[in-house]
Parts: structure tokens; C-alpha cells; sequence
């Protein structure tokens, strides 16, 4: 099938990994992304089957895939604009569509500036014929929004990255911290207390530190990872490591990791898939419910409310937390059940079209 695939590009790990398992989990199906920025597909120029839309003018689409993960919440007024022009970029963007059936995989539902924003949410949420959650409060969330649709909650979709992209622990034990920039924050009080943690460790171990920098543009974690280098007392037992490919730098690197201080929620997902004990730093109520599905009972801690003694002291006890394999398997489920969506709509493979 010819599949229009949507998903927030801005060169950030978590969600181009995301696109990444979905066209290797259903690898005999074609699918296109339009981006006018071209730098942003550079992560799939490997994918066989992941192709720039742009390229093929004609090409008429079997449905409209939509992968993401914070793609439904609007915490400011322009939150609010971008959305109703979302909405309206929605009903261009499918003219060429013999039969685009809409679908949404692996989102959380929220939270909302206000009211109205909610309601500009639902207006979009109801476009889409098939919706499915990576939380159980998510899929609570839909209900009580429409009461007579059916959804379907599984796992993070990155639970099921495949085995075969993850590479042994090295056993060099450093500290790997993914680092975040809350936009239009102040954020050097954060920064400050992270460098303390990475020098500390450092002192301690006499290993490195990495800082992980998941995403490249737009929210541009590399500023943080520069500024806290520059806040460091040993800038020479620190490297920044770049999401700069298609997700296999990160992970290569997080190998080298003895523990992660997780900031980025597909860190922590990251450390539980590869066995590395890891302490949680939380900005968003997305990671509060992914980690209250799985049973994650230990420590959480809130940026903004950084308190260097306590992380150091967690992350010296920190351990692994070894996720059930069952929910590696129910993360699959996304795109399962995305193409039992499609087929129950009587789409078949049309390969001959151009």
C-alpha cells in the first residue's frame, strides 16, 4: 500500500525513531512524507520503503498514517493557532487521495491551556478514524471525548525497537544525561545543577559524561549540552553526542552508559530497552503515565525542582528496571492494529500506481 506518513520532524531521536520502527514493522508497505525542509528526512534516506513525496507527484495514497507522541496537547494561545491551521492544512493535504483513511498511532491526549483549546483538540481528534494511545489515561481521556468511538492504549511504540538495532553494553560505564531545553523558560538553574551532578560524577568515577542532545532543531537540545559544558569544571571528561542520523549514533552511544540521567522521555524507554539503570527527570505528565502503566515504582524527579544531592545519591543506587517482555510485545500493537484499521476498510495494495 502507498501510505501517506505523518510525524514531528525536527531531527529529534525519539520521534524519527518512531517513524523508523513503524516502516520496519510494516516493511511491504510503501510510505511518503511531504516536508519541505529536506534536511528533516535525512534520518529515513536509508529506509528503503520510506520515500520524500515530493519525488513521486502523482502518487495517490490508501490512507494517512499520523505517528506521534505529545502530537495532542496546546499549552499557549499560538499552541491554539497552530492547531486550527493544522486543521486546515489537513483538508488540502488529502485532495489526491482516492481513499485517505485517516489514522493516529502511539499519542497522548493532553494537557490543555484552557477550554478552548481542549475543544480545537476534539475538532481535530475527530478526523481520525482510527486512534490509538501509548496510555492508559490517554485512552480515558478519548472516552470521556467520544463516548461512542472505541480506542485502543499499548506501550510506547520505542518498547519495540528491534533487538537486532541494539548493541551490547560496553562497559565503560559513564554517565549519560539527555539533556532538554524548556522553550521560552529560563532553564540555567537546571543547567547549572546538571553540571554539578556531571562533575561529581566524574570526581567519583574518574569516567566521562555524556550528554545526549536528542533533538537538532527546532527545540535544540544542543544549546543545552553546549551551556552545560560550559558550566562544567571538567569540559575534558564530557562529549556531547548528537542526534545526527537515523537513531543509531544515540544508541550506539548509550551503550557506553553505566547509567542514564533521563531527561527526554525516550531516554528513560531507551535505557529500560537496553537494560541500564536509569533516574528519571520529568517535565511533562506524558512520562508520569507511561511510567504509572508499567509499574515503574522508583524515584521520579521534576525538572525545575532539581535537587543535586538527592539525584546524586539516586543515581549511585540506581538499578535496572526490568520491564516485563510482554509490553516490548504489546508495543507492537500500533501498527498491528493499524493494518487490521486499513484492511477493515477494504484497502488493497495498489503497487502499480505512480
Amino acid at each position: 500500500m502507498n501510505i501517506l506518513l505523518k510525524g514531528y520532524l525536527d531531527r529529534n531521536f525519539g520521534d524519527d525513531i518512531m517513524l523508523r520502527i513503524v516502516a520496519h514493522q510494516l516493511g511491504h508497505h510503501t510510505f511518503y512524507i511531504c516536508e519541505r525542509k529536506k534536511e528533516l528526512l535525512l534520518p529515513f534516506k536509508d529506509v528503503p520503503n520510506v520515500k520524500d513525496a515530493d519525488n513521486y507527484p502523482n502518487i495517490q495514497f490508501d490512507a494517512c498514517l499520523r505517528v506521534t507522541g505529545s502530537g495532542f496537547l496546546i499549552r499557549s494561545k499560538m499552541g491554539i493557532l497552530d492547531t486550527i491551521f493544522r486543521l486546515i492544512r489537513m483538508k488540502r493535504s488529502h485532495k489526491n487521495s482516492s481513499n485517505p483513511g485517516l489514522a493516529v498511532i502511539n499519542c497522548n491526549i493532553g494537557p490543555f491551556v484552557n477550554g478552548f483549546a481542549e475543544w480545537v483538540t476534539k475538532l481535530e481528534l475527530k478526523r481520525y478514524e482510527y486512534i490509538s494511545t501509548r496510555d492508559q489515561f490517554s485512552k480515558r481521556k478519548l472516552n470521556n471525548m467520544f463516548p461512542t468511538k472505541s480506542f485502543r492504549a499499548y506501550p510506547d511504540i520505542v518498547f519495540s525497537i528491534p533487538d537486532e538495532w541494539l548493541p551490547p553494553l560496553t562497559g565503560e560505564n559513564c554517565l549519560g544525561i539527555s539533556v532538554y531545553r524548556q522553550l521560552f523558560e529560563s532553564n540555567l538553574e537546571c543547567y547549572k545543577a546538571l553540571a554539578q551532578i556531571a562533575d561529581q560524577y566524574i570526581e567519583t568515577t574518574q569516567n566521562k559524561v555524556l550528554l545526549f542532545a536528542f533533538d537538532m532543531e527546532s527545540e535544540n537540545d544542543l544549546a543545552s549540552a553546549f551551556t552545560i559544558e560550559t558550566l562544567c569544571k571538567h569540559k575534558e571528561s564530557i562529549e556531547i553526542i548528537a542526534h545526527n542520523d537515523d537513531g543509531d549514533h544515540i544508541i550506539r552511544h548509550f551503550a557506553r552508559c553505566g547509567k542514564i540521567l533521563g531527561v527526554r522521555c525516550h531516554s528513560s524507554i531507551l535505557a529500560m530497552r537496553m537494560g541500564i539503570p536509569f533516574v528519571p527527570i520529568i517535565y511533562s505528565n506524558k512520562t508520569e503515565h507511561i511510567f504509572d502503566d508499567i509499574g515503574y515504582n522508583f524515584n521520579r524527579f521534576y525538572w525545575n525542582q532539581l535537587d543535586v544531592k538527592e539525584l546524586v545519591q539516586a543515581i549511585d543506587g540506581a538499578t535496572p528496571f526490568y520491564v516485563d517482555k510482554n509490553i516490548f510485545e504489546l508495543a507492537k500493537n500500533h501498527t498491528r492494529y493499524f493494518e487490521e484499521y486499513i484492511g477493515s476498510k477494504g484497502v488493497h495494495s495498489k503497487s502499480n500506481r505512480k
